[in-house]
């Protein structure tokens, strides 16, 4: 009997042992669980904070003193503010990231409405160096090549052959399009096509085959690089 006894409790030995363990790995893993639910909370508050931008001391550092907002988007917002030389202004705060042209090319954004107008340029004093910045992403979408477009956005003499088409699948080429009319405008001081409606332009614009080389461009290069920002 002793033998059997001692034989039973050594065969149940690692089936307690096997329990014991099993009572571990499952403490174990509820203390884990509430480890990583913990460091998603503090995540979840942190991103929070990072996330949040404190737009009227971006403008008091700007010595504008803020009056209101008046509407923000995706790209930033617009205040009402008070300028000591101009008065009362509206000013535009679009956040930094969104200058990122590669980001906005990975994302497949089309801006919809690139011209003099909304290119900045920052000269950083003693730097000697002149930034472009991208503004105003108030017509900008994503990139849609199963939809046709619906509505007309753009500024007539920046607008792409495309656009003016009733069914035509808008991508990122109406904006090389746009930025070859930029620099076309800058170098000329003139446009390739500028009339004055929607509808005369879009007519003119379909019985052009390609934009002829103006007098005033005379390097080759250059040419040819706005020859192909201008391929309709």
């Amino acid at each position: 009997m002793g033998t059997q006894q001692s034989q039973s409790k050594i065969q149940h030995q690692p089936e307690n042992q096997h329990q014991q363990e099993q009572k571990q790995k499952t403490v174990q893993s509820s203390q884990e669980q509430s480890v990583i639910e913990c460091k998603d909370d503090v995540s979840s508050v942190q991103l929070q904070q990072f996330s949040f931008v404190d737009y009227e001391d971006i403008l008091r550092q700007s010595e504008f003193v803020p009056i209101r907002p008046l509407g923000h988007g995706a790209f930033g917002i617009v205040y009402e503010a008070f300028d000591h030389e101009y008065g009362i202004v509206a000013v535009k705060i679009i956040k930094k990231e969104k200058f990122d042209v590669r980001e906005l090319e990975a994302a497949e954004i089309i801006h919809l409405d690139i011209k003099c107008d909304n290119i900045l340029l920052h000269c950083p004093p003693g730097t000697g160096r002149v930034y472009a910045k991208i503004s105003d992403f108030g017509f900008a979408k994503m990139e849609d090549q199963i939809h046709e477009q619906t509505y007309l956005a753009g500024t007539l003499p920046f607008m792409s052959p495309e656009q003016f088409l009733e069914k035509a699948y808008i991508t990122q080429k109406v904006d090389i399009y746009a930025l070859g009319i930029t620099f076309y405008n800058i170098i000329t001081h003139k446009f390739p096509v500028n009339e004055q409606d929607i509808k005369e332009q879009g007519k003119k614009m379909a019985q052009i085959q390609s934009i002829k080389r103006p007098p005033e461009i005379k390097d080759d290069i250059l040419w040819d690089l706005l020859s192909r920002m201008l391929e309709s």
